[in-house]
């Protein structure tokens, strides 16, 4: 009896849709379930205290390159309150929650734009292993992807012809994680780096040996930012998720540890200003 019980509320989770709530830096947020869909708040405790240490150096708007459901949002919203926050996510599934996930918490701040950001304007096919997945990507054959994989078509543009609907302020931080489909970001938001010289908080998948086509990729990101004049980082971690600090590196993608994906990068102009606010980790690593 108790097993068909649970099995029933598992069922009717996916087709009544509630909220609850939850707290994330030290705020009570609402959190919508949607046909069984939720935003989790509470993993990656390393990015608000990271996101922390950066609100008291860079000041201006936060843009979200790959939202999912809000994961980000959440965090800048419950640490800065009045923080203009723009996400971009071309998922339909997604779109529908995020913007449930902003009404419901009174989050006027943040926009959501519904497309991805690439260096081409198009409809592309988004691959992952779910509806919602915060693992799908625009590049093919990147992973292997389960037989049963959800596959939809979703709408890209470059960042000059959607810059005009977008926030004029100067832009504090750009966070990507767009799995395997930086290269393009970077590029197509060249002009705004080049001239509001953000922060970029961005998650770069690792070079395997066997995958010379993510290797040139990497390649080509690397030299694509340095040709911005920026400095990378790796964000370190602790075993429990939570914030280490960062520590200068030489290049990306050369590793197989995933929980060592996450890199910053700087303006070199800004290193040394940003290095005093920052908490710098003890050691350095290639």
């Amino acid at each position: 009896m108790q097993k068909q019980l649970k099995h029933l509320g598992k069922r009717l989770s996916t087709i009544v849709n509630l909220s609850t709530t939850r707290t994330l830096n030290n705020k009570k947020i609402y959190v919508p379930i949607i046909n069984g869909v939720k935003v989790g708040v509470s993993g990656e405790k390393w990015m608000s205290e990271l996101l922390g240490e950066l609100f008291q150096f860079a000041d201006g708007v936060f843009y979200d390159v790959g939202a999912n459901l809000g994961q980000t949002l959440a965090k800048v919203s419950t640490l800065d309150a009045s923080r203009q926050y723009v996400g971009f996510e071309p998922n339909p599934s997604c779109l529908f929650y995020l913007q449930r996930l902003i009404s419901s918490n009174l989050w006027n701040q943040a926009m959501i734009v519904p497309v991805g950001l690439s260096n081409m304007d198009g409809i592309v096919e988004l691959s992952g292993s779910s509806d919602t997945d915060g693992g799908s990507t625009i590049i093919k054959d990147l992973r292997s992807i389960p037989q049963g994989r959800m596959t939809k078509f979703v709408p890209v543009f470059r960042y000059e012809a959607i810059c005009g609907c977008l926030p004029k302020d100067k832009a504090a931080i750009i966070k990507i994680d767009v799995e395997g489909a930086e290269l393009e970001v970077i590029e197509t938001m060249s002009p705004l780096i080049d001239r509001d010289q953000p922060i970029i908080i961005m998650e770069i998948l690792p070079t395997r040996s066997e995958d010379e086509h993510r290797a040139i990729r990497n390649e080509k990101l690397l030299s694509a930012l340095r040709s911005l004049k920026y400095m990378p980082y790796r964000i370190c971690k602790t075993s429990n998720d939570t914030y280490a600090g960062i520590t200068r590196i030489d290049n990306i993608g050369g590793f197989t540890d995933p929980t060592l994906k996450d890199h910053i990068f700087v303006p070199l102009e800004r290193t040394e200003a940003l290095e005093c606010v920052l908490t710098i980790a003890s050691t350095r690593t290639a």
